[in-house]
């Protein structure tokens, strides 16, 4: 019984952490968007002039990832499979962010550059937050011999 509440306990936790991560991932990749597309001193404005752009991304996102059960894969055994996971969760998110804002009528102000943009840099930070996450594994478990120098 100790056993399985503690398992679960720790499941809990490590799905909310996961969230959390990929939260944050999903807030950050349309900062960067939009600072790419526009520029960091135009980006701070245009982020205040849609305070909601950023929240409503991330729901959507944590929706999305939450729907394509991506919180339950396990980063130490990270592959291409999880790489190809990731690719389609980002897209999938993507386009539900804009297919809501196209229904509330908010997506005047978004460029059809950013969320092209912004894929990339989704794609490219949670392949990269769980690869390295995979490397750090292997690494701290003696599996990977970095070259002497």
């Amino acid at each position: 019984m100790t056993i399985t509440l503690r398992s679960r306990s720790s499941s809990l936790i490590r799905a909310s952490l996961i969230y959390l991560i990929d939260g944050l991932i999903a807030a950050i990749s349309l900062v960067a968007a939009i600072s790419l597309r526009v520029g960091s001193l135009r980006a701070e404005e245009v982020l205040k002039e849609h305070l909601a752009a950023m929240p409503l991304f991330v729901a959507v996102a944590l929706a999305t990832f939450a729907a394509m059960r991506l919180h339950r894969r396990v980063w130490r055994y990270t592959s291409t499979e999880e790489v190809f996971e990731v690719v389609k969760a980002a897209t999938a998110a993507i386009l539900a962010y804009v297919a809501v804002l196209i229904l509330i009528g908010g997506a005047g102000w978004l460029p059809r550059s950013i969320p092209v943009i912004q894929w990339f840099v989704l794609v490219v930070l949670m392949g990269g937050v769980r690869m390295a996450r995979r490397l750090a594994a292997e690494h701290l478990g003696g599996r990977v011999h970095p070259p002497k120098s």
